[in-house]
């Protein structure tokens, strides 16, 4: 399905919670955006990590 750039660049963004370095150079890092909790009964938290 093809999806047009403006859709993809109208949803919402928000920056991420940690940068984390892997290396010496500026361009190895990680960036690390925390899940939201669910609700208040669920108190865990799951990490998605993009490279």
């Amino acid at each position: 399905m093809d999806v047009a750039f403006s859709k993809i660049a109208a949803l919402p963004f928000r920056p991420a919670d940690n940068k984390i370095a892997y290396g010496e150079d500026p361009l190895q890092f990680a960036l690390l955006w925390r899940a939201k909790k669910v609700s208040k009964l669920e108190n865990k938290q799951q990490n998605l990590w993009l490279f």
